[in-house]
């Protein structure tokens, strides 16, 4: 009786210890549960391979309630084509084990929607048995954002390596922390360039040059710019460099940012231009030295060809008043042919003489104060031959408020003769008018200073638009049927043009086909010392 005794003590002894056992696990199972509850994150327990309990963190994010939750397929939770596998140590009664690394999955919930989520397992002894406990943190945000940063990044990325121009990063010791395509296209001969020097790569030197736009970046804060020959880049290659600085919020320059472009060709160019412009420059001298030489001769020739003529014109002259009445009427007319033919030349000569002498600089311009008026005077007295064979009428329609010109009388007045001489010659049965009056300020040419107009105007034949633009050129008439039929060299208009030129003024014209032309001279009221000289002294 006593051995039965002591073995129902023993008995009941150890169903108690078991029960103090369950009633401990119980209770550590409970505050497990508790605590599951206060942290923010999806709480399972898994065994099996299904789920055991879950906190309500865990209904939120799967949309499940917890009886659905419990008993489920843990891989059910997951999208199959990324399966969140589970592979828990064993456990024994001393504890939990080490939870796993982090791993990102996604979640599935009822509805087909997807969230992302980092997942980490470990083992503990719930229920007094080994289960898995997974916790679940909802990344989806986050992994948008990440994902819009990478995205952002990938077309920043691609846009720097598209812009044709190198672009290099340097921090503040002159690394490079960064370049685009071109740049490693550019010096492919030199890769890696990240953690080099910039000018290893551009100069292949060991130092910095003193004139280095990056260090006068770092300096002065402000855009640098620098031109100069690439090493590495095959022969004769250049860059045209600018050195942006990187600002921190203190103002400090962290960094800066350097975009080299590839100037090559445009030096190249710029040869070709500085080498054609010395060839212009060796070409324009070469003419303007023609030129000269054929002014200089025509100012010759013109010379020594006036003094026979003019000695042929004399002694016609003298012939033909001394036999007036003697000679037959046939060898009279004779003389007056060689007489008017040797005026005809006296005058293209005298066209040529002044047109090479101002082309060669060589016609004075001298000034004196006179009246206008009587200078259009003695014009219209040389011309009024011309205007009575064709029956021309003359008018003259003077400002009373004209003022006293101080410039080059003669010059004044062969601009005034060979403009009449061309309006009568083009004028048949018509009119001649000349018009002068002083300019108002507005209405003056932009030298300054008052200036009188001249205008002579005719209703002759006229000229069209492409006749009207030649004008004003050496030996050019309208055209030929013109100068056939009219005569003369071309030389009157240019001559008028080179004249008032010379005398600080412009001439311009308009015209129209069978209305008449109207040519227009404003000369200044008082000639600049600087283009005449006194003739007093």
């Amino acid at each position: 009786m006593a051995d039965v005794g002591a073995s129902a003590h023993e008995a009941g002894g150890k169903r108690r210890v078991f029960a103090s056992m369950e009633a401990e696990a119980s209770r550590r199972d409970v505050v497990f549960e508790d605590l599951a509850e206060t942290v923010p994150c999806a709480i399972l327990l898994v065994r099996d391979g299904r789920i055991v309990s879950a906190n309500s963190w865990a209904e939120r994010l799967t949309g499940r309630c917890r009886p659905d939750l419990v008993g489920t397929a843990f891989d059910d939770l997951f999208d199959p084509d990324t399966p969140c596998p589970l592979d828990p140590p064993r456990v024994g009664s001393s504890g939990p084990s080490t939870a796993r690394e982090w791993r990102q999955c996604r979640l599935v919930d009822p509805d087909g929607r997807q969230r992302t989520v980092d997942v980490s397992q470990g083992v503990v002894a719930y229920e007094g048995l080994p289960t898995t406990v997974v916790s679940l943190v909802d990344v989806t945000e986050h992994e948008r954002a990440r994902t819009a940063v990478r995205a952002g990044e990938d077309f920043l990325r691609n846009i720097f390596d598209a812009i044709q121009d190198g672009i290099t990063v340097l921090d503040r010791d002159l690394n490079i922390v960064r370049v685009n395509r071109t740049m490693e296209t550019w010096f492919k001969d030199r890769l890696p360039l990240i953690g080099k020097k910039c000018y290893e790569v551009y100069h292949a030197c060991d130092s910095p040059c003193p004139r280095c736009p990056t260090l006068r970046t770092f300096e002065k804060k402000e855009l640098q710019m620098e031109v100069m020959a690439r090493a590495g880049h095959g022969p004769g290659g250049w860059l045209e460099l600018y050195a942006f600085p990187l600002l921190a919020a203190s103002g400090d320059v962290t960094g800066v940012v350097e975009y080299s472009r590839d100037i090559t060709r445009r030096k190249e160019y710029e040869n070709e231009l500085l080498d054609l412009n010395a060839r212009l420059a060796e070409a324009r001298d070469q003419a303007l030295a023609a030129s000269r030489a054929k002014s200089n001769f025509l100012a010759n020739m013109s010379h020594e060809l006036r003094t026979p003529l003019n000695a042929i014109i004399g002694f016609s002259r003298i012939l033909l008043r001394k036999s007036a009445g003697v000679l037959p009427e046939k060898q009279t007319r004779n003389l007056e042919t060689i007489l008017r033919n040797a005026d005809d030349l006296l005058d293209m000569i005298n066209g040529l003489l002044d047109l090479s002498k101002i082309e060669a600089g060589r016609m004075d311009v001298v000034s004196e104060t006179f009246d206008l008026r009587e200078v259009v005077h003695e014009a219209a007295l040389t011309i009024e031959p011309l205007i009575e064979s064709n029956g021309t009428r003359f008018a003259t329609e003077l400002s009373p408020d004209l003022p006293l010109l101080r410039s080059d009388r003669t010059r004044v007045r062969q601009i005034l003769v060979n403009l009449l001489s061309n309006a009568a010659k083009f004028t048949k049965g018509g009119r001649v008018t000349v018009e002068a009056s002083l300019l108002e300020r507005d209405a003056a040419p932009a030298r300054g200073g008052p200036f009188v107009s001249i205008e002579v105007a005719d209703t002759g034949i006229g000229m069209t638009s492409e006749q009207l633009s030649l004008a004003f050129q050496e030996f050019r008439q309208a055209d030929q049927s013109t100068t056939s039929r009219y005569g003369g060299t071309g030389l009157g208009l240019p001559i008028v043009r080179s004249l008032t030129r010379l005398l600080g003024g412009e001439v311009r014209a308009r015209s129209e086909v069978g209305k008449g032309s109207v040519f227009t001279v404003d000369l200044p009221v008082h000639l600049k010392k600087r283009e005449a000289v006194d003739r007093r002294k």
